[in-house]
């Protein structure tokens, strides 16, 4: 049998998907939408009942992938079926009501590569912090190891009323108490991880309040950063860093080689100074920062 393109792939799990649905979703509505997320972009297909305000979106583009390295469409289907019919648990169908004292206290932010998302930072209230971006979100629901969010577009945060300065603020305060940041020894190395209790989207701990303090009194003093992907960061204390440019030079290189660009976060190695409580690139630290030792 000669393979679906993915034209013909979206064809048929969209005219299929109904016949492994329950009863009650027989004359459910099945419609395809073009989801943009940070650092990708995806074919969603979803299954809504009447009076359903929320409904599962399943990735297409995932689903050809396993299907092109050899997965049986039989499974595949059956694994659609059983994601059509799926809600984050504890979702609230009213989530997005135009009450913003009901959603502020899910705000959180996030941080991600700038340069991989200009078309959609167009549409979101953002801020560049050197070649990343902090964008903000509203937490649906947790099962205790994932998390369901949306993106604050502008027209969402207009709705409420509000100012990006007040989105803003609410995200920072709000951060740490619904995703708490997480400090981590890796292994013997004197070297530590930073994420959130979740492991998701935990590279924005490093602008919580405070949080850069904490990790640097543990550490003994003044630490790099090194931005390893949108999920966490690897702190390394100052005084065992003797070559700054051999340290940017390998960050690039495990961006380019092993990092997924949705998951990428910086080309830049960063510093904290405890004396001035600040976090820039390192190079502003250190002007030979570009120039790496062989």
């Amino acid at each position: 049998m000669e393979r679906m393109d993915f034209e013909g792939f979206k064809k048929w799990a969209s005219e299929g998907i109904k016949a492994h649905l329950p009863e009650e979703y027989k004359d459910a509505n099945v419609y395809m939408r073009s989801a943009v997320k940070l650092g990708s972009k995806h074919t969603g297909l979803s299954v809504r009942k009447e009076g359903q305000a929320i409904a599962a979106e399943i990735n297409l583009n995932e689903l050809y992938d396993l299907y092109l390295n050899g997965a049986e469409l039989d499974e595949i289907m059956a694994g659609m079926a059983k994601m059509a019919v799926m809600r984050p648990p504890g979702s609230d169908d009213d989530l997005f009501m135009e009450d913003y004292e009901k959603v502020r206290r899910r705000l959180f932010m996030r941080l991600s590569y700038r340069a991989t998302n200009r078309e959609l930072l167009k549409m979101l209230p953002h801020r560049d912090i050197e070649d990343m971006a902090l964008t903000y979100h509203v937490l649906s629901a947790t099962n205790g190891r994932d998390l369901w969010s949306a993106m604050v577009s502008r027209g969402l945060m207009e709705s409420w009323g509000i100012t990006e300065e007040r989105l803003h603020e609410d995200a920072v305060q709000n951060s740490g108490i619904i995703l708490p940041p997480r400090l981590d020894p890796a292994g013997d190395s004197g070297m530590a991880i930073l994420t959130n209790c979740f492991g998701v989207g935990g590279a924005a701990v490093l602008l919580y309040p405070g949080v850069l303090e904490m990790a640097a009194e543990k550490l003994g003093g003044d630490i790099y950063i090194i931005p390893s992907s949108v999920h966490e960061v690897f702190l390394v204390p100052a005084d065992q860093v003797s070559d700054t440019g051999r340290l940017t030079d390998a960050i690039r290189q495990v961006n380019n080689k092993e990092v997924e660009i949705r998951d990428l976060l910086s080309y830049n190695l960063y510093h904290y100074d405890t004396q001035r409580r600040k976090l820039e690139k390192a190079e502003a630290a250190n002007p030979c920062i570009g120039i790496s030792r062989s």
